[in-house]
């Protein structure tokens, strides 16, 4: 199977094959119109007289006297063959070569012709001859030489018929002017064909599930309408499916924040205040569990926020501030740069509040540090903690996906504070990336695409 590997397009893939199939057959087919056959002497557009003419011209010669020799040379000379009698074998005329796989072809020459020596010599530019427009050719297409018994040197010499090569030259405008016309028809076959596909292909790419990526129009063959159809479809059952899931979890949510109202009053009724304080902090680590499903489960369904040109060190700083304020052990590092992002403000201040709590919870302290480099700028948030095992570092930015057994709040909740970054990152355009550092400790680092020339 013909292998292209350096072309990506399917409809440059069709385009190549069918260049490459076509010159294939052309020369195929002109292979076997020029080149002679074993089986017949001279062979087609090669024809020279066949053996037993060529001895009877040699031994009429030989016979002849000198006087008369002219007069047969011209009556056996046409416009297509050429009979002269040279003293020794003539050089090579310009244009044609010296070729042994001929002689051997030739074989039936060789025991016609007996001792006799012979040569032949063929142009190395066939097609060329056999095509071009000059009604009368300067160089041969085919020269045989035979040593006579007389000592003297008969040459023989082919050019291809007038009507042949003017055949032949129009044969090959029209196939041109034809094949160029084929291809125009097949380009704009291949583009018909490939052209949904990559309609398709994008609209793939661009599926969004807030209704935002309009459906495929139906149009095109029938194979195509269907598919078209099939993917419509197929956006309409997913957006239905997570509108459901959303659904769900808001009514689950706002079910379980009404009994969890009721277990606020009720816990001030116990007595024991150790008690109390417990119960206390259990509902509230259970009301920030249903906040935390239900705003990743939003993140899926909900249109994107507006984007804003935010300035990521102000807005690191001005969250450091406030964590230090309450006592964490949160620090700002590195100088102040000027580093720019779009992104929705909320979105930020989420990002950067579950990756600092996810530092304090297992690295016991967290460092916000915000660089600019080439074509993106990065808030990065390193802890002091014993960072995560490689094989690991994908699996925790899964949804409910933990390192450890227990789902308690104070181990790290269920297992949604990476994912949550993960989808505002992704709707923000930015990527999170995790990495072990080689001190110690686990680097979370959100790279936006920079900002160029804006201005506050």
């Amino acid at each position: 199977m013909i292998s292209l590997p350096a072309i990506t397009s399917q409809a440059a893939r069709i385009g190549a094959l069918i260049i490459i199939g076509a010159v294939a057959i052309a020369l195929g087919l002109a292979i076997l119109l020029i080149w002679p056959h074993p089986g017949e002497p001279g062979g087609g557009l090669f024809y020279l007289p066949v053996p037993e003419e060529t001895v009877a011209i040699v031994e009429a010669l030989e016979a002849s006297p000198p006087q008369a020799r002219p007069l047969i040379l011209k009556a056996l000379t046409t416009s297509v063959v050429t009979v002269r009698v040279a003293d020794e074998f003539p050089p090579v005329p310009p244009g044609l070569i010296r070729s042994a796989q001929l002689e051997a072809l030739f074989q039936r020459y060789s025991e016609a012709l007996q001792d006799r020596p012979f040569r032949v010599d063929v142009q190395h530019r066939l097609l060329p001859s056999f095509f071009s427009l000059d009604p009368v050719p300067s160089e041969p297409s085919i020269q045989m030489s035979i040593r006579m018994r007389t000592g003297e040197v008969l040459v023989v010499e082919r050019r291809p018929p007038v009507l042949v090569r003017s055949y032949l030259a129009r044969l090959a405008a029209g196939v041109a002017l034809a094949s160029l016309a084929l291809l125009a028809v097949l380009a704009l076959a291949v583009r018909q064909t490939a052209h949904p596909v990559n309609r398709l292909a994008h609209a793939v790419r661009a599926f969004s599930l807030d209704g935002a990526s309009p459906p495929l129009p139906i149009t095109g063959p029938r194979e195509l309408r269907d598919l078209s159809g099939a993917f419509n479809e197929m956006q309409k059952r997913i957006r239905a499916l997570v509108e459901e899931r959303t659904r769900v979890f808001g009514a689950i949510a706002h079910d379980l924040r009404t009994y969890l109202t009721r277990m606020r009053l009720r816990a001030d009724f116990i007595a024991d205040a150790d008690q109390r304080q417990r119960a206390e902090t259990d509902i509230e680590e259970m009301s920030q569990i249903l906040d935390d499903i239900l705003l990743f489960s939003q993140q899926a369904a909900d249109a994107p926020s507006a984007m804003v040109t935010v300035d990521l060190f102000e807005e690191a700083e001005r969250f450091v501030r406030v964590r230090q304020e309450i006592g964490q052990p949160v620090t700002l590092e590195g100088e102040r740069c000027a580093a720019k992002a779009s992104c929705p403000p909320l979105s930020l201040r989420r990002m950067l509040a579950n990756l600092v709590d996810n530092a304090l919870r297992y690295g016991e302290r967290a460092h916000v540090r915000v660089e600019s480099h080439g074509d993106f700028t990065f808030l990065v948030v390193d802890d002091d903690g014993p960072g995560i095992p490689p094989e690991a570092l994908d699996r925790v930015l899964r949804p409910f996906e933990r390192l450890d057994a227990s789902r308690a709040r104070s181990t790290g909740g269920v297992g949604l504070g990476l994912s949550i970054v993960k989808a505002l990152a992704d709707s923000a355009g930015a990527n999170l990336a995790l990495e072990n550092m080689p001190m110690g400790g686990l680097r979370a680092s959100v790279a936006f695409p920079a900002l160029r020339g804006v201005h506050f």
